[in-house]
């Protein structure tokens, strides 16, 4: 369960830091860019909560957060290999 709680907000936050980038770029939107910060000390909370009562297992946890990195790093070696 930790392990897919992990995975899950490693897809969000990707998601997140894409829109971020975005945002901050020419023509971007700031108020996002606020938004983003505020929502990620609000999540941060959460987790703080999860962990600090349910108590799950803190590897599977982590491992999950790196969903995002590991499918990054398998699109860089797909490119690599199969770009024309």
């Amino acid at each position: 369960m930790a392990f897919l709680i992990g995975a899950a907000v490693s897809y969000v936050s990707f998601f997140g830091w894409r829109r971020l980038t975005g945002a901050i770029g020419p023509g971007g939107q700031t108020r996002f860019a606020w938004l983003f910060v505020a929502r990620n000390f609000i999540l941060l909370g959460a987790a703080w909560v999860i962990i600090k009562f349910l108590g799950p297992n803190a590897v599977a946890g982590a491992i999950g957060l790196f969903v995002a990195t590991a499918a990054i790093i398998l699109e860089i070696i797909y490119e690599l290999i199969y770009a024309s």
